[in-house]
């Protein structure tokens, strides 16, 4: 049976270089999976400082942010042994602002597909991991703690981010909280 790690916290707090220490800790075979759509330069320069962090690690970088259940399925078989998947809130967004998905549509039923979109996908993602010999850490960010957003469609995305930390948390055997680039480990 895997283990499931889970690792929250704010924005630029250290969570994933926390991970990754993490990571080379357990050792073997790794595979990382960046859920990030290079969008803008902010976003090409930061994914560039992962990378140049991660170099000389060895470990095998999967880009991708749908059925990630299928990575592992695939990787597993080479004797890959941890995964570190960064992170759950790129990849919400990513489902949000997909596409095939149309924001203009009618919103309940945008919010419906969306929100069973990622419940099937967490459910799959949970349910590889618990079959395999793995250990699978999961970053993601902690955004419930400011203020209510202003927005309706900030309010939804912080809902859906709440909800599925929440599932990933309680599936997870070890979970994190990372401030300033310290690990307070919550369960």
């Amino acid at each position: 049976m895997g283990k499931l790690i889970f690792i929250s916290g704010g924005a630029n707090s250290g969570k994933s270089k926390y991970a990754e220490n993490l990571c080379r800790q357990i050792g073997g075979r790794t595979c990382y999976i960046a859920t990030s759509k290079t969008l803008d330069f902010e976003m090409q320069i930061k994914k560039e400082k992962h990378i140049q962090r991660r170099k000389d690690f060895g470990w095998e970088t999967v880009e991708e942010y749908k059925n990630l259940y299928k990575i592992i399925d695939r990787t597993v078989i080479s004797g890959t042994k941890t995964y570190l998947l960064d992170c759950l809130t790129m990849m919400i967004s990513n489902f949000m602002f997909d596409k095939d998905i149309n924001f203009q549509a009618e919103e309940e039923e945008l919010c419906e597909k969306i929100e069973k979109l990622l419940d099937i996908e967490i459910d799959n993602l949970i349910e590889a991991i618990e079959k395999n010999d793995i250990n699978f850490i999961v970053v993601t960010n902690e955004i419930g703690m400011g203020i209510v957003a202003q927005s309706k469609l900030n309010r939804y995305y912080a809902s859906l981010v709440g909800k599925f930390n929440q599932k990933m948390a309680l599936k997870a055997q070890d979970a994190y909280l990372v401030v300033s680039g310290i690990g307070i480990k919550i369960k």
